[in-house]
């Protein structure tokens, strides 16, 4: 039996058979309770930000590779709820730049329903959930990045904004602080990176792993 006090959950997905599955399993978790589906990401981007939304599971498919973007975007709108993605393939630097942005957990897309209902149980928690190949991904990576990391945390965020092509002024509003201080985090990560302006940065950042 549910609980009195359940976490609305909505699913964006384009494959009518995983929905039906996804539905299923939402349905049976004690803590949600499935509030919307979506087929496409059209319908979704329609409809969210008049609704509360505690979960989303987001079919990644229908990103079309704009994962960041949209992801950066839904938690400006959403900046409480919890998004679990379902992908086709566990691809590393996707998986590692997700979470970078705030993702709750990742789950392969299949029809095998374990998986997804450890997550939910996870996520419902408050913890994250990563599988043993994903958490091998994320520990690799950073272990990677804090041996050739020069630059500090704020600074990384600075950089991975400016790579998806944010303004100084978007930035400042996502950190919470002024331009001025964008442009000094910039002047540092140029010092830092031994180079001249963004487009080198960015490039120099993705060499070394950095974002």
């Amino acid at each position: 039996m549910k609980g009195l006090f359940l976490k609305k959950a909505a699913i964006v997905c384009t494959d009518s058979k995983l929905l039906t599955l996804y539905e299923a399993i939402t349905e049976l978790n004690r803590d949600y309770v499935l509030l919307r589906t979506y087929a496409s990401l059209v319908e979704f981007n329609a409809d969210y930000r008049n609704i509360d939304i505690d979960l989303l599971l987001l079919d990644m498919s229908v990103t079309h590779n704009r994962e960041i973007e949209i992801i950066t975007e839904i938690f400006a709108n959403k900046p409480q709820m919890d998004l679990l993605c379902l992908v086709d393939e566990y691809l590393p630097h996707q998986i590692i730049e997700c979470f970078k942005y705030g993702i709750s957990g990742v789950v392969k897309k299949s029809k095998y329903t374990l998986e997804l209902r450890d997550a939910l149980a996870s996520i419902a928690k408050g913890e994250p959930y990563l599988n043993g190949q994903v958490a091998g991904y994320v520990i690799n990576s950073i272990r990677k990045v804090s041996i050739n990391n020069p630059l500090t945390p704020r600074e990384n965020d600075v950089l991975r904004h400016l790579k998806y092509g944010a303004t100084y002024s978007v930035i400042a509003d996502k950190l919470c602080v002024s331009s001025e201080t964008v442009k000094s985090h910039l002047k540092n990560i140029y010092r830092k990176l031994e180079v001249g302006n963004k487009a080198e940065a960015i490039s120099r950042a993705m060499d070394m792993s950095l974002v």
